[in-house]
C-alpha cells in the first residue's frame, strides 16, 4: 500500500519521576520574599549558601518561587525556614508518543476535519453527513493570544497566516519546533483549516526540547512569560499545557497564580486511563482539564483519564492537524494532548466575544453537550462528567 505523509502518534506529555536527586523547585508562602530568603542566607553560617545555587527565579500574581541545583544541607535548612511553602524536585518533563505511522488519507476533499464538526453539533457524527464546521466569523477568537506551552510551534506555516509569533525558548535548544507537537497542538487551536478560532494569534513557548523533555520550572517559567506578555500585550489570553505530571501542588499553585493574572489554562486530562485528580494541572480547580472521545463512537478514548477533575471532553483520536517538517502534508495525532487544544480554540472564541475570564469555565459547561457520551463509558468512571465541548452554532 502507498503511503502519504500522515502520522498517528498517541501523545500526551508526562512528567516522569526520574529526578536529578540535586534538582529542585522551591515555592515561597508569599509573593515577594525571596530578598528577605537571600538576607538570611548572606548572614548564614554556612559552605553553601542559597544565592549561589539558585538559576532560576520565577515570579507572577501570587506566586514567587525559584530552581536550582541544591545539596543536602541547603534543602534540610530550607524545610525548616518559614518563608517556604513547598519544595519538590524539579521532575523531567518527556514525551510518551508511539513512534510516527505513514497511512493513506482517509479523506482527500474540502470537507471540515471530524475535530471541528464534532464541536459544531450536538449530535453524534453519522456516516455520509455533510462535514461542516459552524461557526460565527465575527467571533474567531480576534484580538486574543493563545499560548502554547510546549515543544514550539511551527510559526512560519502559511495555514497560521502571519498571526503566529515566537514568544520564548526555555529549553535552550532552540525556538525551532523539531519535535512537532507543538505545531499540531497550535493548529487545532488556530490554524485556518484545522483551527477552531481562525484569527486567534498563536504565542509559542517553548519549555520541551528537541526531544520533548523538558523539567517542572520549564513548564512554570513558561505560566510566568504568558501571563506577563498577555498583560502587556492589553488582549485577553488562553494557555494550552497538553502537558502533566503526577500530581503536583507547585504546578497546581502556579495554575492559581496564572488563573488570578487573567490567564484560562486549558490542559490535557492525561493518557493513562486513571483518575484525573492524580495529576497536575489536571488536578487543579483552576484549569479547565480535557479529556478525549473517540468521535467515530463517542465513546471516552480507552487512553484518556477521567473522573471528576475532568471538566470537559472533546475529539482526541486521530486528530488532524499540521506537521512541522511538510506544508503540504497532515498528521494525526491522538491523545488528550489533543482534545486540549480544541477547547482552548473554544475559550479563545468566548474570550472574543467579551466574556470575562472568570465566566469561561461555566459559559462552556452550559455550552457542552450533555449526555453525548455513552453512558456505560460514564458509569465505569465514577465522577465522569458526561459533557461535551459544543459552540452553539450547529444547525441542520
Amino acid at each position: 500500500m502507498m503511503l502519504s505523509g500522515f502520522g498517528i502518534i498517541l501523545a500526551f506529555f508526562y512528567i516522569f519521576s526520574v529526578v536529578n536527586a540535586q534538582k529542585y523547585f522551591v515555592r515561597l508562602k508569599t509573593a515577594k520574599t525571596l530578598d528577605t530568603l537571600f538576607k538570611f542566607d548572606d548572614i548564614a553560617k554556612t559552605n553553601n549558601h542559597l544565592r549561589d545555587c539558585v538559576q532560576k527565579k520565577i515570579s507572577f500574581g501570587d506566586f514567587e518561587g525559584f530552581s536550582g541545583d541544591f545539596t543536602k544541607d541547603i534543602i534540610q535548612k530550607l524545610e525548616t525556614n518559614p518563608l517556604i511553602a513547598d519544595i519538590t524536585p524539579d521532575i523531567i518533563v518527556k514525551a510518551l508518543d508511539d513512534d510516527a505511522v505513514e497511512i493513506e488519507p482517509e479523506n482527500s476533499s474540502k470537507e471540515a476535519p471530524r475535530h471541528l464538526v464534532r464541536l459544531s453539533q450536538q449530535e453524534k457524527i453519522q456516516e455520509g453527513q455533510a462535514m461542516k464546521y459552524h461557526y460565527d466569523p465575527e467571533f474567531e477568537g480576534q484580538n486574543v493570544n493563545a499560548y502554547v506551552i510546549d515543544t514550539g510551534v511551527f510559526v512560519e506555516h502559511p495555514e497560521f497566516e502571519g498571526r503566529a509569533s515566537v514568544g520564548a525558548d526555555f529549553t535552550g535548544s532552540g525556538i525551532e519546533d523539531v519535535q512537532g507537537h507543538g505545531t499540531h497542538v497550535a493548529g487545532i487551536i488556530g490554524s485556518k483549516t484545522f483551527g477552531v478560532a481562525k484569527q486567534i494569534n498563536i504565542v509559542a513557548v517553548k519549555v520541551l526540547d528537541n526531544y520533548g523533555t523538558g523539567s517542572l520550572s520549564s513548564v512554570i517559567e513558561g505560566l510566568e512569560y504568558a501571563v506577563n506578555h498577555m498583560k502587556k500585550s492589553g488582549l485577553p489570553g488562553v494557555a494550552n499545557l497538553s502537558l502533566g505530571a503526577i500530581k503536583n501542588s507547585v504546578l497546581n499553585n502556579a495554575i492559581s497564580a496564572a488563573y488570578g493574572e487573567g490567564l484560562i489554562v486549558v490542559c490535557a486530562a492525561g493518557n493513562a486511563n486513571i483518575n484525573a485528580c492524580e495529576d497536575s494541572p489536571a488536578s487543579s480547580p483552576f484549569s479547565i482539564a480535557v479529556g478525549a472521545i473517540d468521535d467515530r463512537s463517542d465513546n471516552i478514548a480507552s487512553f484518556s483519564n477521567w473522573g471528576e477533575c475532568v471538566n470537559i471532553f472533546a475529539s482526541g483520536v486521530y486528530v488532524e492537524s499540521l506537521y512541522n517538517r511538510n506544508v503540504y502534508r497532515t498528521v494525526l495525532m491522538s491523545g488528550t494532548s489533543m482534545s486540549s487544544p480544541s477547547v482552548a480554540g473554544q475559550v479563545g472564541i468566548l474570550l472574543s466575544q467579551g466574556i470575562d475570564p472568570k465566566e469561561i469555565a461555566d459559559t462552556l459547561y452550559d455550552l457542552s453537550t450533555q449526555d453525548a457520551i455513552p453512558s456505560s463509558a460514564i458509569d465505569a468512571r465514577e465522577g465522569t462528567p458526561n459533557r461535551l465541548v459544543y459552540n452553539g452554532y450547529g444547525w441542520d
